[in-house]
């Protein structure tokens, strides 16, 4: 189990577009039943800056050791 994470992991960056909210919503339904926390991050640009991403988290439970 030392192998394993909890606290907030990044599962994805979505890049900021026409249907951003969309994909957020269903990331957000996807997690609602688990028991993980989906939270959404605010915009960042990425590079040079024309790039503008959202970062995906889920919070992980704490692991038993």
């Amino acid at each position: 189990t030392a192998q394993f994470r909890s606290g907030r992991q990044q599962v994805f960056e979505l890049t900021v577009g026409l249907y951003t909210p969309h994909y957020e919503r269903a990331f957000r339904e996807m997690f609602a039943d688990t028991g993980y926390q989906a939270t959404v991050g605010d915009v960042e640009r990425q590079g040079t800056g024309t790039k503008k991403v959202k970062k995906l988290f889920i919070t992980l439970p704490e692991c038993p050791r």
